[in-house]
């Protein structure tokens, strides 16, 4: 699990027009540039296509998340594409969360991995602070014919999937209504007739070995937080198969987001193994005897072998060494009084460390809890 060593830090700068540079802060609202280009550590400058910034609440940040589309492939450690986010982690105590997040998915192979690297970002040779640089999910999916996000709601959003030219109309419609089957059994089927359906619809599996993950590490608002897409080599073949891709876990060790649905089910089941019901899928694998029986022992394999103590202590000792070398700079340890929470205070290195020591803590506890439970 553990990823290659850090020996320095990387660097990524961008270099933009001061029209635009003077307009992209201005408001709260996703802003187009119109003139970057992008240099990573001491590689040649790269033309970027598209760049924007974005996110739905991170859009207020003060330092901004990017998403870029770059003229061709640029090479951040294991990140190697010309579709690219940084990610400014402004919600993530102490920069841990996301990258272990996409580390645990990673190790659990859990849908294709999303590379991420930590960076600086220096914007005009000025830092702007850590950043993390992970490839966009849509292009992560590789040779997927069709990639769509769950929304809250239980809702595709397929407006925004990511879609083959070399599909048709119809073939796209038939994609869309089998994703769309899956909430529709959920609603009219149970027991092994429904494991039956989801297991011939999709990994259900992996999606909940990610519900497992989202317990032990307290996911609050993961139900947005993935994608579904279809695999490219069971198409080829004539099945419509989903496989997830589950990203974005600056949301790890905190309490749920949707409090009203997560609170009932908590006091009808206080010893439910499952931290968050806000989906629909979840939540009838939390009330299906025998899903919830899956689940369970699913849970109690991974908590002993593959989620155990020392694999989760390797995947933070992992990061603490990843983010090292930026804990030495003064100057990005400054920037970071501008994130969410931090009232002007700035992390001290001490401070990261002891976030990472408490994630162990909080981990092995939370663990010790579900263990109980899956007996």
């Amino acid at each position: 699990m553990a990823s290659h060593l850090a020996i320095a830090a990387n660097v990524v700068d961008l270099q933009i027009n001061s029209l635009d540079l003077e307009k992209y802060a201005e408001k709260a609202e996703a802003y187009s540039f119109t003139d970057v280009s992008l240099k990573v550590n001491d590689q040649p400058w790269v033309t970027v296509e598209e760049m924007e910034t974005r996110g739905q609440s991170s859009i207020a940040a003060k330092r901004k998340n990017f998403g870029i589309k770059l003229e061709k492939k640029i090479s951040l450690g294991q990140v190697d594409s010309k579709n690219v986010n940084l990610l400014n982690m402004w919600i993530d105590k102490g920069y841990v969360s996301s990258k272990f997040g996409l580390m645990i998915v990673d190790h659990l192979n859990i849908g294709a991995p999303i590379y991420n690297e930590y960076t600086e970002v220096r914007i005009n040779g000025k830092t702007n602070g850590l950043y993390l640089m992970v490839e966009k999910p849509k292009s992560a999916a590789g040779k997927s014919p069709y990639v769509v996000r769950r929304a809250y709601k239980s809702r595709f959003k397929t407006d925004e999937a990511k879609i083959s030219k070399d599909l048709t109309k119809a073939e796209v419609t038939e994609i869309e209504k089998a994703g769309a089957s899956i909430y529709s059994n959920i609603a009219t089927k149970s027991g092994s007739a429904l494991l039956n359906e989801l297991k011939n619809r999709m990994d259900i599996e992996a999606y909940m070995k990610w519900m497992i993950m989202n317990s032990l590490f307290r996911n609050g608002d993961g139900a947005d937080e993935v994608f579904f897409y279809v695999d490219a080599e069971m198409y080829a073949a004539g099945k419509i198969y989903f496989r997830i891709m589950p990203w974005d876990f600056d949301d790890l060790f905190k309490s749920m987001h949707n409090v009203s649905i997560n609170q009932k089910e908590f006091e009808r089941n206080p010893n439910t193994i499952i931290y968050n019901f806000e989906d629909k899928l979840d939540y009838k694998i939390a009330n299906d005897e025998l899903l919830y029986a899956e689940l369970k022992s699913l849970a109690r394999n991974l908590l002993l072998n593959e989620l155990s103590q020392e694999k989760t202590s390797a995947a933070l000792d992992s990061i603490q060494t990843d983010i090292a070398p930026y804990l030495e700079r003064a100057d990005i340890l400054e920037i970071s009084k501008l994130d969410a929470g931090r009232k002007g205070l700035s992390y001290t290195k001490n401070e990261i460390l002891e976030i990472i020591a408490k994630r162990k803590v909080e981990i092995e506890k939370r663990r010790a809890w579900l263990l109980q439970r899956t007996n």
